[in-house]
């Protein structure tokens, strides 16, 4: 009995692997066609792949912590964040530190992918407008379960007061801005962000 459940896991596993790794790709395929809709003789496309690199290793930590989750279609909000926060210091240039603080909670494999995106894009966002310099600065990134059953995400840095220009909507810049929002959209979350005393911050709220 016990190695048939456990034959029946291991499929059902495999069957959300499957599924997850296909829609990744997908998912992975759609951004490329909407970046090749911006592109034009003499635009720098540096952007353009930096993001398509990091959804491709987001989607690469998704699947190996989901094989190593003992929970079904899952996986624990502090492991997954933390090792996307490493990913994104790893990339990050010298000085630039990203830190993580979350709670051991629970989210589907679907939220988990759509966090990842808004993450990635505001650490990216930083990084070029707050620390593009070369000066050194500190990103926070936390994910905390709340009592009435919701999630909450804040990431913040402390780039300066000074408020960030707005690209062109039509710009490569403009298309990361309008992917948070997409992804904030897919979970059904609200996204807020602004300036604060000391650099930017943003929110991403997620109902029960």
């Amino acid at each position: 009995m016990d190695l048939r459940l456990a034959l029946k896991n291991q499929k059902i596993l495999r069957n959300e692997m499957d599924h997850r790794v296909k829609n990744s790709l997908q998912s992975v395929a759609s951004l490329v066609r909407v970046y090749k809709s911006r592109a034009r003789p003499g635009v720098d496309m540096t952007e353009a792949f930096d993001a398509i690199g990091r959804r491709i290793e987001a989607t690469a930590a998704l699947h190996e912590l989901l094989h190593d989750s003992p929970l079904e279609n899952a996986v624990s909000l502090d492991a997954f964040l933390g090792h996307i926060a490493q990913l994104l210091e790893d990339s990050a240039p010298p000085g630039v530190r990203v830190h993580c603080e979350a709670g051991a909670v629970a989210i589907p494999t679907s939220t988990a992918s759509a966090i990842a995106v808004i993450v990635s894009e505001f650490v990216a966002n930083s990084i070029k407008h707050a620390f593009s310099d070369g000066q050194p600065g500190e990103i926070w990134i936390k994910g905390s379960g709340q009592v009435e059953g919701g999630l909450e995400i804040l990431c913040e840095d402390n780039g300066g007061a000074a408020k960030r220009p707005e690209p062109a909507p039509g710009s490569v810049s403009g298309l990361g801005k309008r992917i948070m929002a997409a992804s904030a959209a897919q979970i059904g979350a609200h996204l807020e962000n602004g300036p604060t005393e000391t650099g930017y911050r943003m929110s991403v709220s997620l109902p029960a």
